[in-house]
């Protein structure tokens, strides 16, 4: 298997476990997967955070409370190699929609009650099978517009 096969086998093995949005089955797949130094960025207002617990309790908690039935629905997945900058790694995309009934409030957001698409990109760096740093790049503009918030 090549690195950028590997690197997309890793990606995959994570979110398999990762998404079922159970508080448990999060943690412990950050943990068998993720460096413990695991850098995020996000959007704002999440913008950097640094250890993968953080990300579960800042991000995915929230938004996997806000929207039920939430899945993805990917469209791209993909994997290059990177060494700008002096960096290591190979990188690995999806972009696609996070799908589900927009049922709670999500940060200042408004529910919506319906379904709700809500684009994203997102990007991890993996080494030796573990994610290392991760971006997640979702359109919080275009939620707002959906919800009718201005």
């Amino acid at each position: 298997m090549s690195s950028l096969q590997a690197a997309k086998a890793a990606v995959l093995s994570f979110r398999t476990r990762f998404e079922t949005f159970e508080l448990t089955d999060m943690r412990q797949a950050a943990e068998a997967h993720c460096d413990p130094q695991f850098l995020w960025r996000g959007v704002h207002p999440f913008l950097e955070i640094n250890g993968y617990d953080g990300v579960i309790d800042d991000f995915w908690r929230p938004l996997s409370r806000a929207f039920s039935n939430l899945q993805r629905r990917e469209d791209i997945f993909f994997a290059g190699s990177n060494n700008a900058s002096g960096g290591n790694g190979e990188w690995v995309c999806s972009m696609g929609h996070f799908c589900g009934l927009f049922d709670e409030d999500f940060l200042s957001i408004p529910r919506s009650g319906r379904l709700a698409n809500l684009r994203y990109a997102e990007f991890f760096r993996v080494e030796d099978g573990q994610l290392c740093e991760g971006a997640l790049f979702v359109d919080m503009i275009g939620l707002m517009d959906d919800a009718g918030c201005y």
